[in-house]
């Protein structure tokens, strides 16, 4: 079992976590609080079958198409709350 963890500054204030397990990827994008680490979106590579990936859910083109997903979510999570801030304004 691996662990890759990115950190986009000394402080903490956001980090890119990909975990890889033997089953399963685990993209997050998180962020540090005095009471824990709050998680803004995660994808899995066994949602990639939805989309046409069937075999082969561990490998390195997997986590590439899982970080693609993970994005996705990110920014339509993103775009959603944005529009709920135009609405109350």
């Amino acid at each position: 079992m691996g662990f890759v963890k990115v950190v986009k500054n000394k402080a903490y204030f956001k980090m890119y976590q990909v975990k890889f397990w033997r089953r399963d990827i685990i993209c997050q994008i998180a962020y540090a609080c005095t009471e824990g680490d709050m998680i803004v979106c995660a994808a899995y590579a066994n949602e990639l079958p939805k989309y046409g990936v069937k075999i082969g859910l561990t490998n390195y083109a997997a986590t590439y198409c899982t970080g693609l997903l993970l994005a996705s979510g990110f920014l339509t999570n993103l775009t959603w709350i944005r529009s709920i801030k135009v609405r109350w304004k």
